[in-house]
């Protein structure tokens, strides 16, 4: 197998990233030959049973302030996983996606549990069980979630810009290459884009101000809703890259819009028509099975990583419209 792998590198044009959400994955995926990260999930940094009191202090706080001092419980807890996953990514592009879930993924939700938990907080039971109640969301595919959570809460995004920005000078100045990516998850419109990357930006700055370093990060969106694909060219505006959740945008074009292959089809060609306007050049990812990055590069290269089959409608026609684009216009319009 190992020489089957090795023929394979000398004529590939591939490079492969994974889903990595702490250290220990991170490094095994590098021994695997991971060329970089495409997805760490941060929610999945918070769901450990010394954290998780942290976070739903902070999503059940009554004021800013409350939930600052929770936020700020949290941030070291964070940035410790970023360093190490910095550290075991030395030199190679991590892609970290803010808060994504819908908060009431985070609250407990069992008579008992909700009982120990407003023990834990200070709170009755019947006032944590209607703040639950509160949270719960109709429609989680669509709700107050990802991109959303930072414009509610701004400090949000706060934290955790400082987490990935700290985290990278701490690494740095250990003598590693740190190449944090900020993936801002479920955008739909251009305008949401431009206020998070504002928030994030802004702290960014002033965060390295204070450290007296200078980190080189990008920004980029996920998108995961059909609307957001079709306005592509505006979004980019104010994107360094692009992680498509072809998962999750199948699933709506599908479920929620009743699209037909067809239809499906004209999404991607709207998709690399909208990039093509931008006269972007563009390396393609598939990561881990659900998401597909494109990022502004001066390279040629078609970047692919996956570790399971991935879903074959949006994910396909992608490969298939870009290639097409690729040997139409290949001077024009790189990919």
């Amino acid at each position: 197998f190992a020489t089957f792998m090795q023929w394979a590198d000398e004529i590939r044009s591939l490079k492969i990233r994974t889903n990595a959400d702490n250290p220990k994955d991170a490094r095994q995926a590098r021994l695997f030959g991971a060329e970089g990260i495409g997805l760490c999930r941060t929610e999945h940094m918070f769901f450990e049973k010394n954290r998780i009191l942290a976070m739903r202090q902070m999503i059940l706080a009554k004021s800013k302030t409350d939930r600052v001092i929770a936020l700020n419980k949290l941030l070291p807890m964070q940035q410790e996983d970023f360093e190490g996953i910095f550290r075991e990514m030395d030199g190679l592009p991590v892609t970290i996606r803010f808060l994504d879930p819908p908060l009431h993924e985070f609250v407990p939700h069992g008579d008992d549990e909700v009982a120990v938990t407003a023990y834990e907080m200070g709170m009755s039971f019947t006032e944590l069980k209607s703040a639950v109640k509160h949270l719960h969301e109709a429609n989680p595919m669509l709700g107050h979630r990802g991109c959303r959570l930072a414009i509610s809460y701004p400090e949000i995004a706060q934290m955790q810009t400082k987490a990935v920005i700290q985290a990278a000078i701490t690494v740095k100045h250990e003598g590693k290459t740190v190449v944090p990516e900020i993936m801002i998850p479920l955008v739909c419109d251009a305008a949401e884009l431009k206020f998070v990357k504002n928030i994030v930006d802004t702290t960014a700055q002033q965060v390295m101000e204070q450290y007296g370093e200078v980190i080189d990060y990008k920004v980029g969106a996920m998108v995961e809703i059909p609307r957001a694909a079709l306005t592509i060219d505006v979004i980019s505006k104010y994107s360094d890259f692009f992680s498509f959740g072809t998962r999750t945008v199948s699933l709506k074009a599908t479920q929620q819009l009743n699209l037909t292959r067809p239809a499906l089809v004209n999404l991607s060609k709207w998709l690399v028509a909208g990039l093509k306007k931008q006269n972007l050049k563009l390396n393609l990812v598939f990561v881990v099975n659900t998401v597909v990055t494109l990022t502004p590069s001066s390279s040629s290269r078609t970047q692919v990583s996956s570790m399971f089959p991935v879903p074959h409608s949006v994910c396909q026609l992608l490969v298939l419209q870009l290639h097409r684009l690729k040997s139409e216009a290949a001077t024009n319009h790189p990919i």
